[in-house]
């Protein structure tokens, strides 16, 4: 049986991360490794981890400074030791079977992909796909349903072989850090098996760092960027697909700060309508958007009275 890494970054936790460990170690898999890394947690997490790996010689506790997500899981990588690594962030957790059926699909595959469940306070709901039991995507067409979202860039939920993992870092201080280094992945993958089984339980909190909308959750324009000169060099066919993507994105978060956004509003607004148009984005945005990139473009004001009358409007 090959082994598995599971790595779990943990900072400030206390509320979820016994049930995140205690999932992975009832996993009907059983040969299996625990990297636990403590990014500088001030609260009870770090002495948890500590107790449960007393419990169990499969767990491994790293302690260290606070240095952020990408970090951990990248101290995490270099740690591992199993034929592939599985990242489960430290307030998620897994079905019980979630390990065997991804290790039953990974028979010359570089790359499985499970679903998940939406998990909040009082009720869960599954993920959408449009995958079926077992989908087995070459390189190209991995590639292509990454760049227009039916892939999600998450680095949780994927098992992945464990030569490859190593080659990609995640980038220090991003936030948003998968959309850095998803396309990465898939590149060096020859084949990749997505299934329709959910395996994890994807926790929704109001403070999580995808919860917060400021100025630092931009950090995802550049990882847009760098994404998108990677498809001009390597996959230039799915270019134009990927920048219409990218517009329908953008849009989304001018919206959510409008909405939820309380400082810098306008700042955050004239960095997307900078980006907008250093892509070029208004040539490729549906029809149905279009009039509110134009609105974006001209005026920030313009674009918050006409955003909001629209998403009355079409209620």
């Amino acid at each position: 049986m090959d082994k598995v890494s599971v790595i779990i970054p943990v900072y400030n936790v206390e509320k979820y991360i016994s049930k995140t460990i205690e999932s992975v170690c009832n996993q009907t898999y059983e040969n299996i490794e625990i990297i636990l890394v403590d990014d500088g947690s001030t609260d009870k997490s770090s002495k948890i981890c500590d107790e449960l790996a007393k419990k169990d010689n499969r767990i491994s506790v790293i302690h260290q400074d606070n240095q952020g997500l990408s970090v951990a899981r990248n101290v995490g990588t270099a740690l591992a030791t199993g034929n592939f690594i599985f990242y489960l962030d430290g307030d998620d957790y897994l079905e019980q079977d979630a390990l065997e059926i991804l290790m039953n699909l990974s028979n010359d595959c570089d790359l499985i992909i499970g679903s998940y469940y939406y998990t909040y306070s009082d009720h869960e709901d599954l993920s959408n796909s449009n995958y079926s039991d077992r989908s087995i995507l070459t390189t190209e067409d991995a590639m292509h349903d990454l760049l227009i979202g039916k892939i999600q860039n998450f680095a949780w939920g994927k098992l992945i072989k464990t030569s490859i993992a190593k080659k990609h870092s995640f980038p220090q201080g991003k936030l948003f850090e998968d959309t850095y280094w998803a396309h990465y992945i898939i590149n060096e993958c020859e084949t990749v098996t997505i299934t329709n089984i959910p395996v994890l339980h994807y926790r929704q909190r109001d403070n999580s760092i995808s919860y917060t909308i400021d100025i630092k959750m931009l950090d995802v324009l550049e990882g847009w960027s760098n994404r998108a000169e990677f498809v001009k060099k390597y996959y230039p066919e799915f270019y134009s697909e990927y920048i219409e993507f990218l517009a329908g994105s953008l849009l989304r978060i001018a919206w959510q700060i409008v909405t939820g956004m309380k400082d810098g509003k306008f700042k955050a607004l004239k960095v997307l309508k900078d980006f907008s148009k250093e892509f070029n984005l208004i040539e490729y945005v549906n029809k149905k958007d279009i009039f509110l990139l134009k609105m974006l473009n001209k005026s920030s004001a313009l674009y918050i009275v006409f955003a909001i009358i629209n998403r009355v409007l079409n209620r």
